[in-house]
């Protein structure tokens, strides 16, 4: 019993490193600038194993279009469980003009429950 309790401590100084030792992606730029027809993607720090996922809460359809979204875990093939990763979303500029599109990274079960996050972009298409 006695070896459990010394065994605690080091598990939780364990857990809060790995938590503390986690990299945050630096955010990308609010604002972009394309052409009718060109794709591009906006990358957003993800981990699945939460529950959350991102997904497009608004999209100016007139200007822009979701053409893919994609999932990458991080050291792909190191095996480590919980360990997150990127998600990605495709879009191309469908017509000129300025578009918005707004992500948000949430439980999807989860009802009437506001974001954990969101991520807001301003798309200029020439």
């Amino acid at each position: 019993m006695r070896t459990r309790w010394q065994i605690l401590p080091v598990l939780l100084l364990v857990f809060l490193s790995a938590c503390a030792a986690q990299k945050k992606a630096a955010p990308p730029p609010a604002s972009k600038t394309v052409t009718a027809g060109e794709l591009f993607d906006i990358r957003l720090p993800a981990n699945p194993t939460t529950g959350f996922r991102w997904q497009v809460g608004a999209l100016d359809e007139k200007v822009v279009r979701l053409v893919d979204t994609r999932y990458e875990a991080t050291g792909s093939g190191s095996g480590a469980m919980g360990a997150g990763g990127t998600d990605i979303f495709t879009f191309v500029g469908v017509a000129r003009g300025r578009g918005n599109i707004s992500l948000v990274y949430l439980r999807p079960w989860e009802k009437g429950v506001a974001p954990a996050r969101t991520a807001d972009y301003s798309v200029d298409v020439l």
